[in-house]
């Protein structure tokens, strides 16, 4: 079974460290993840989250996703580009 992990956040970048750094140390990999970010085109934060899953790309398939404000709007988003 393939699941598809949307992770919506808003200058969250600590939260979304500590679940990819637990998601990294799971022996299914069969998986993907999709941060929909909604802080806006770049900020800070943005520019950290791109670092972090720059970083993390050779655990797991992993693709950040921008997104305008708005948990609902993020999860359609993510949910667009699931696989």
């Amino acid at each position: 079974m393939f699941i598809s992990v949307i992770i919506c956040t808003y200058r969250r970048v600590e939260s979304v460290r500590s679940l990819l750094l637990c998601l990294a140390a799971q022996d299914c990999r069969d998986f993907e993840v999709v941060v929909v970010d909604g802080s806006g085109e770049h900020s800070p934060e943005q520019d950290a989250l791109r670092g972090l899953i720059s970083g993390m790309s050779g655990c797991f398939d992993i693709r950040l996703i921008v997104s305008a404000k708005g948990l609902t709007r993020q999860r359609n988003r993510g949910l667009e580009v699931a696989r």
